[in-house]
């Protein structure tokens, strides 16, 4: 079971949860449905490095 890390943006990447990849993408459906938009990203890898490229 891979391990990822749930994240939403507010200024900056902010990691909310650790979790199973099963869990994120029901969290991931979860929170569409509420209108809200969190992304997942492998658990070794942090966006906030790359965070020039989504601004």
């Amino acid at each position: 079971m891979s391990r990822v890390t749930v994240y939403f943006y507010s200024d900056r990447w902010v990691p909310i949860k650790y979790c199973s990849l099963e869990k994120a993408i029901l969290l991931h459906h979860k929170a569409n449905l509420e209108g809200k938009e969190i992304l997942l990203f492998p658990a070794n890898l942090d966006p906030n490095q790359f965070s020039n490229s989504f601004k």
